[in-house]
């Protein structure tokens, strides 16, 4: 017999890559690289599975285009650049069951030839998988 879930998981884990991006205020920048990242920030780790109940869209946001990640955030939060910093995320360590495709970017949004994909983890992020990308000091 057919394990659905495991058969979807294996399809979702081909079509994630090894490196994804997440973009985030400069002030949070030294906690992250301490504690890595965590849905809803640092404070909600010893609280995540709770929130998991009441919260569904509680995740880590990350995308595989770094330009997009960055105006996204620029136009949500309206800030400027020099606020953020953008974290390189490598995804092969990562529980790939915890992975939720980001259903608020349009599937249609291609640049540059390239369609971008964006996802929503569902779990903590180790400091280990994260390295900061930019500003490179």
């Amino acid at each position: 017999m057919i394990n659905l879930r495991s058969l979807l998981t294996e399809i979702l884990k081909n079509e994630i890559p090894q490196e994804l991006y997440h973009v985030t205020f400069r002030k949070y920048a030294k906690n992250i690289t301490t504690n890595g990242l965590v849905p809803g920030g640092i404070e909600n780790k010893l609280l995540l599975k709770f929130f998991r109940i009441f919260n569904r869209n509680l995740g880590v946001y990350l995308c595989d285009d770094v330009e997009i990640s960055l105006k996204y955030i620029m136009y949500r939060e309206g800030v400027n650049i020099n606020e953020l910093v953008v974290f390189k995320i490598f995804t092969e360590n990562l529980d790939h069951n915890l992975f939720e495709f980001d259903k608020k970017l349009d599937k249609r949004l291609v640049v540059d030839g390239h369609v971008v994909q964006s996802f929503i983890y569902k779990g903590v992020i180790s400091p280990d998988n994260i390295i900061l990308a930019w500003p490179q000091n």
